[in-house]
Parts: structure tokens; sequence; C-alpha cells
């Protein structure tokens, strides 16, 4: 099923209808050597309806999307472009599995009951971060429903009709707020498909658990069109221990499916971890020794981190890594990096690394000029199992360049930059801005909008206190991002419970951070009336931001 000229129909009465009396425009464009994408997209809002237009050339091909959203009598639909998540509640480790379609969707809660169908085919997505695209591939139907049955407890059938079959049914039940048990089971692409998993949550212990039966060939859709996402089987397990304030201690299994082609087995893999983090005599230390098996191949990791402030304006500190993998020679380095603190809006890092026989020395820093001008340069070194011996071992180290610039009203400048460990630069850079329209286009018009007047609003600050900007935050999928006092503000248009969580991967500034304390969830409440939230943030020695394979 195509909905290409459909949907672009669809799109323009939307865009040009005489009732469309107050409309929010956002155009981006931009070029990227990083995904090979050159193109741009409108994104649009009205009360009632909202979606995209987007176009560009992706490797050469000339590729379009679209999508409209509108409410009708209770019911959301969609036509065009979507993401179709497809979580289970036994999804313990990794809970963001989706896969793309293009075509119709009907969506309704009513009361306890939540149901989503939605018909046409599975796409290819295309593009990047300034516009989205898709390519139809194969037919296929959904149907997803959940009943909650009680606070407690709630059931959940997943089937998809496609080339390759899936019916998966499964429940969840949570008899404390500490404690739930959950199962799913069926078959995924016609190949069988059980798991169990347990999951325990308190203040000085965190528990995890999860066994899952399934071989090579299981997927959620049997389609090649589904992004390659790494799928936990056998025995995983996570055990979290905090029994002092300063102290924490972590132990994991995980088995891994990670697809190699979508046409092709999946490869599997098993890390095991073993962590500690503490902090003595003002010291913060962490140490972590990886093991990790793929291909009847065994690799052995260590890593170990130091990291002290040096008054108000200094931060030094030292790591250390080294990998052993079977029948080849072993790969270490060691960074000792000086942070210096100049201003609240302006800090510089200095790097020296040895690796390989070699010294080198880097420089990075953040520059934030109020919330109009920001730049920031900063090293990560991530723990690949997957990446070949051949290839440096599974420590690489990558640097990363963000330049962020809005040079009047509403339109924002941005840019980044990646060096990979072979020293290819790839960039990415891009422009958009927001124009209103109520009669006619204009911009940076009057709007006439009704604003939503239920919030949840906080502050992000760092372990003393010290506000951070650039800290994207989710609250209930809706993205904000913190301004230079650290303050964000999130509008619902109902009192209600939202899910509520940092993402690290999307900051505007490239530093890396761990998560001190933040909420999982929050009340929504009138403006005047909402107790700030507080997210406690703290900068993290780069091997912290381990990266299992995706």
């Amino acid at each position: 099923m195509r909905c290409g000229h459909f949907c672009y129909s669809l799109l323009l009465i939307a865009l040009w209808s005489p009732s469309s009396h107050a409309q929010i425009f956002h155009p981006q464009a931009g070029s990227s050597s990083l995904f090979n994408a050159h193109g741009g997209s409108v994104e649009f809002q009205a009360p009632g309806y909202s979606g995209s237009l987007g176009a560009g050339v992706v490797d050469g091909r000339l590729v379009f999307g679209e999508v409209l959203r509108t409410q009708f009598h209770g019911y959301g639909l969609t036509a065009g472009d979507d993401v179709l998540p497809f979580n289970l509640p036994t999804d313990v480790f990794v809970a963001d599995h989706y896969f793309f379609g293009k075509g119709l969707g009907i969506a309704k809660k009513s009361g306890r009951m939540d149901i989503v169908v939605f018909g046409g085919a599975t796409s290819l997505a295309l593009g990047a971060p300034y516009f989205s695209a898709a390519r139809a591939e194969q037919p296929f139907g959904l149907f997803f429903a959940q009943f909650q049955q009680s606070p407690q407890l709630r059931f959940l059938i997943r089937t998809i009709a496609s080339e390759k079959q899936t019916v998966i049914v499964g429940m969840e039940w949570s008899p404390r707020k500490w404690l739930s048990y959950s199962f799913s089971g069926g078959r995924g692409a016609d190949s069988p498909y059980l798991a169990n998993a347990v999951v325990i949550e308190r203040e000085k212990l965190t528990f995890k658990a999860v066994y899952i039966s399934a071989d090579q060939t299981f997927q959620r859709i049997g389609t090649q069109s589904t992004p390659l996402v790494s799928e936990p089987i056998k025995d995983n397990f996570y055990l979290g221990l905090r029994p002092l304030p300063n102290f924490s201690f972590s132990l994991s299994r995980q088995n891994v499916l990670s697809p190699v082609t979508s046409d092709q087995p999946s490869l599997e893999g098993t890390i095991h971890q073993l962590g500690a983090n503490t902090i003595l005599y003002g010291v913060r230390l962490s140490a972590n020794l990886y093991q990790s098996r793929v291909s009847a191949k065994d690799t052995v990791g260590y890593a170990f981190s130091a990291e002290r402030a040096l008054g108000g304006k200094l931060e030094a500190g030292f790591d250390f890594y080294k990998s052993k993998s079977q029948g080849d020679f072993a790969n270490q380095s060691m960074t000792a990096h000086l942070r210096e603190a100049i201003a609240q809006s302006f800090s510089l890092t200095e790097y020296v690394t040895r690796s390989g026989g070699q010294t080198a020395l880097n420089i990075g820093g953040e520059f934030l000029l109020s919330n109009r001008f920001s730049i920031s340069l900063s090293h990560e070194t991530a723990y690949l199992p997957f990446r070949a011996t051949t290839r440096g071992g599974p420590f690489t180290h990558v640097y990363n360049l963000s330049l962020q610039f809005r040079p009047f009203g509403n339109l924002q400048l941005a840019a980044n930059t990646n060096v990979a460990p072979d020293g290819t630069i790839r960039y990415t850079t891009a422009a958009g801005d927001y124009l209103y329209r109520s009669s006619g286009l204009e911009s940076n018009g009057m709007l006439s909008l009704k604003i939503a007047k239920y919030v949840i609003l906080g502050k992000v600050v760092d372990a003393a206190g010290a506000p951070l900007a650039g800290v994207a935050l989710q609250a209930d999928g809706q993205m904000v991002f913190s301004n230079r006092e650290g303050e964000f503000l999130v509008r619902f248009p109902k009192r209600r419970k939202v899910n509520f969580k940092v993402s690290l991967d999307d900051f505007l500034t490239a530093t890396p951070y761990t998560i001190i304390a933040a909420p999982t969830n929050a009340e929504t409440a009138l403006e005047e009336q909402a107790i700030p939230l507080t997210v406690v943030l703290q900068r993290t020695s780069d091997i912290s931001r381990v990266r299992l394979p995706q």
C-alpha cells in the first residue's frame, strides 16, 4: 500500500485550508557527510493537527517524507510516515524497539483499553536530523492492544501480518512499587519467543533479570527494512548496590543478538561487566572489568579512572584502558585531562593521551554565550565488544565538535563534526527557523493558539549546585532543553502523570555527564502551583558512557 500522493494531498489541504486560522511552521535544511544526506523539511502545527514535509538526496537518490496527524471524535489519525514502537513488558534492558511504517494509522484510548491499528508498508527510514524521509518496502498490517486490569496489572497483545507473522502476548504485574514481574510469549517472524523478567528497585538496590528463549532467526517484524537493533536472549541480569552514599557497585551479564544484515542470522555475543564507583578524599574513582565473547573469541577489557576538583575552577583526571583478545596483542591507552572553568559560560579541557607508543595532546572546551551561541569540543571513549581487534580492539576514542548559533529571532544555525578513529572527519550542518501564520504567512508574528495551562518545570544543576544549560529532557516523549539558568518547562493540556527521563545522548553540548538524581515520573499542575523538579548531573569520566552494540 503506497500512500505518497494521497498523503501529500492531505498535507496540502491541511496547510492551506481556510479554517487554518493559526499555524506554526518550522523549516529546516542541512547537509551531512556523516549521513551522506542533503535536504530539508517543514514541520507545522495548528489547532487540531500537525505534520511535516521533507525532501532530500540520500546516497545520491531523491527521497521524500510526509506525515499528518489529527484527532477525530476521540480517535488519533495518522497518514504518512510513522515510527511504530514495539515494546514488550519483558524489555527491561533494551526498551526502545521500533520500526518504520508508511500508511494509515488509527489509535484509540477508551477507559482502560488502548488500541493501535496501522496498515500500509514497512519503510526504510532515510535522512538526517534536519529532515526525514522513507521508502516503502513490504506490505503489512498491525494490531496492538493493551488492557489495564488494575494499577498493578496490565495485559497486551502485539500482532503483525506480513511476509512473516508475529503474535506475542504479554503481562506485567507489580504487587509492590519496588517489585514487578512480566511475561511475554508467542511467535516473532514465525520464530518462537518466550521471556520472563523480574525487576526490583530499592533505594540501595537495583536488580533486573530476564530469561529469553529465542533462536537466531527471531525478529519482532520479519521484513528486511526492520532497523538493525540488538535483542537480548537467554539469561541476562544486572545487580547494582549502593551500600554507602559515596560508593556503588554493579555486576551484569548480557547475552545479545546483534544483527549483521537484515537477511542474515544475527551474531551472538556475551558481555560480562563488573564495576565500582566511589569518592575517596575528594577523588572520584571508577573501575570496570569487561569480558566479552563473540564468535568463540574472548576479549577482556580493563578500565580505571580518577577525577578530582582542585578548588572551584579546576578539575583533573586520569583514565587507563587495556584490552586483550584471544590470540592477539594487547591494546592499551592512558589519558590525563585538566578542565579549567574560566567562567560560568567558558571552560577549557586539555587531554594528553598515550597509546600505541605515541603521545598526543588535544584541547577541547565549551563556550556558551547566553542562549545565542555555544561551542564545545569533547573527547569520549567507548567499549564496543563487536569491534574487531584489527581495528584497534573494543576501546575507541572519538572527538566531537558542536556549534549552535542563533543570530536573530528564532533562526538557529548548527554544525557538528565527528573525528573517527582512523582520522576521517564527518560533518553535519543545519539551519532552522520558526514562522507563524495567522492571516497570510508572517515571520515572528502574533499567534492565537491556545496555550496548555498544565506544566512540568524544574532546574538542572551539577553536584555543586551550578546550573547546566543544554541538557536534554523528555516528558512523555516531548523533548525540552534547559536554558542558561538550568531551567526547563513542558506544557500539557490536562492534569496527569507523565514519564520523565534525562536523554543523555541528545545534549546540546558534547560534554559527558552521569545522572546523580532525577525523577522517573512527574505530575502535571497549573503553572502557579507546580512544584519544581530537580535534576542533578555530574561530569563523568569518559569510560562511564559504555555503549553496548546497537
